[in-house]
């Protein structure tokens, strides 16, 4: 696996040419260091070279990093030292195990470096104990504690008003509430605090911080889909280097239960961590290597994209996560098959995230029942089959004026089912080892589903006419997909793969197209007053 990540580490930077690195090199000289993503190119391809890869680039790499560790102490813009000081701490610990760069040269930029004041050149700074801030104070903690490590230098005092501010930010199940409760980013600050603990932290709060992420490691094996990916849910989702901090958490909670003895959880947890994996290297396949987000729209698109996902930051940024899922890799340990795989189960977060997930026989459900209306909407907004694209019938649901570029806004926020009729409750009624069967209560009707080896059962009923909305994928910026329809059954062909739907409904057609991060779907209905049934299955062809 070690090997692995140090492959997609490689196969990340390949997006950036020659011209591309001696460009933004020109560009930094010119403008400075304005944000993260050319600190962090700088550091993976220091770690690259340290491992035997891309000689080709020793000598921009040491103008990049003279740049970096130059600038970084007189930085203007103190929001990219929050997120890139960890990174080039990282590079000149692998560096300097090697002979590729002379001494005199490493020992300057450990100078450099050690004349960082925290407490002024740093942005997310809390301004006591007991505020709560957003995770940049996670990412700035980290980036300092690993300084102190490089420079012998003693910023606790520091790490005592950072991390405290953000242990007030963990629920119940060990989850870290960012504003709004992103998915995606509960992973990310995990893997801040993995990284302490990983290299020593000994400091008050290690065993809270500790305690946090323990609590939430079994809950991540079951929220990840068979697909091997993280929830939807919020800001920045459906980018690739989403699983490589999945990877990173799986890998460190693998380790953790190594040491307690535990061979058959570590195992899981080693599982996990190789299907994440997986799922990024199956997306470079589909997009060749040029895009960072889960789509095939053209590589200088935003499709998808937040204003601040761009190409140049967030594709080098799969790099630096996958390298901390090769830091915590423990290869002695043997993969034992993960819950996304094995499934039979229902799971759900806490309140504040308000997801609920169904996983049996390769069929994966996601409900958000409080949806944040800037990214997702209410309602069934995944459902995934192992091994097929997780596109294919749905993987994040739609926002009416989402927070990222579709190039146009959608007629409404939208889900699969029931849209305009609000969930009240889920329940799992029972788990068996040949069905799940799952209870959704609306405010108007109630939907029971039964997940099996035959598919997906829907029951549906209510007292007035039924409107269930199926978004059908189209187009994934490249490849569009072919579906046929009857007035009973729809079937849908992408990539080897079909997805068929039947019903004891009338299917409309309404020729409505709907957009998300993944692409284009075009919005079929099916109407039936009081009662309907509609049955999905998956097969490979």
């Amino acid at each position: 696996m070690k090997e692995r990540y140090i492959e997609l580490m490689e196969t990340a930077l390949k997006a950036y040419s020659i011209e591309k690195i001696y460009s933004l090199v020109q560009e930094i000289k010119e403008n400075g260091i304005t944000e993260h993503g050319f600190p962090r190119l700088t550091a993976n391809i220091g770690i690259l070279i340290a491992h035997g890869r891309r000689f080709d680039l020793s000598d921009i790499f040491i103008e990049m990093m003279d740049i970096c560790c130059e600038e970084i102490p007189n930085c203007k813009n103190h929001i990219a030292n929050d997120f890139s000081v960890k990174e080039l701490v990282f590079a000149i610990i692998e560096i300097e195990k090697t002979d590729h760069v002379k001494a005199e040269k490493v020992h300057l930029w450990k100078d450099q470096l050690s004349k960082l004041d925290p407490w002024k050149d740093y942005d997310c700074i809390a301004p006591a104990e007991n505020v709560r801030v957003g995770n940049w104070a996670a990412y700035n903690a980290a980036s300092e504690y690993m300084r102190n490590i490089l420079c012998e230098c003693n910023s606790e005092d520091f790490l005592n008003r950072q991390i405290p501010s953000q242990l007030l930010s963990f629920d119940e199940n060990g989850m870290y509430r960012d504003p709004d409760e992103p998915m995606l980013y509960d992973l990310a600050t995990r893997s801040q605090f993995a990284v302490l603990l990983h290299f020593g932290y000994k400091g008050k709060f290690r065993n809270e911080i500790d305690l946090f992420l323990k609590k939430a490691g079994p809950l991540t094996l079951k929220m990840q889909s068979p697909a091997g990916e993280i929830p939807f849910g919020g800001r920045s989702n459906q980018f690739l280097f989403n699983e490589a901090y999945l990877a990173a958490i799986c890998e460190f909670e693998a380790s953790r239960y190594l040491k307690e003895g535990n061979i058959q959880i570590a195992g899981q947890f080693k599982d996990a961590a190789a299907l994440a994996s997986d799922s990024i290297f199956n997306w470079i396949d589909l997009t060749e290597g040029k895009k960072h987000v889960k789509n095939k729209f053209p590589t200088d698109s935003d499709f998808g994209c937040e204003d601040y996902g761009y190409f140049d930051k967030y594709m080098i940024s799969l790099a630096s996560f996958i390298y901390l899922a090769w830091l915590f890799a423990d290869d002695f340990i043997e993969p034992k098959s993960c819950p996304a795989k094995l499934g039979g189960y229902t799971a759900q977060t806490s309140s504040y995230f308000h997801k609920f997930f169904a996983n049996h026989k390769g069929y994966f459900l996601e409900w958000d029942t409080n949806a944040d209306t800037n990214y997702d909407a209410t309602g069934l907004g995944r459902i995934h089959y192992a091994d097929a694209p997780s596109a294919l019938i749905l993987s994040v649901p739609f926002a009416k004026e989402p927070h990222y570029s579709i190039g146009k806004n959608n007629a409404d926020n939208m889900a699969f089912g029931l849209n305009n009729d609000p969930i009240k409750s889920i329940t799992a009624l029972e788990e068996t080892t040949e069905y799940l069967k799952i209870l959704i209560e609306h405010d108007k009707s109630t939907e029971i589903f039964e997940l099996s080896d035959k598919g997906i059962r829907i029951s549906i009923s209510g007292n007035e006419q039924i409107l269930y909305n199926i978004p059908i994928f189209q187009f994934d910026g490249t490849e569009e997909t072919k579906t046929e329809n009857s007035e009973n059954e729809i079937s849908v062909v992408y990539r080897n793969w079909k997805y068929d739907l039947k019903t004891d409904g009338n299917i409309i057609n309404t020729n409505i197209q709907y957009r998300n991060r993944n692409g284009y779907y075009n919005l079929f209905q099916i109407k039936k007053s009081e009662s309907l049934t509609v049955n999905l299955s998956v097969s490979k062809l």
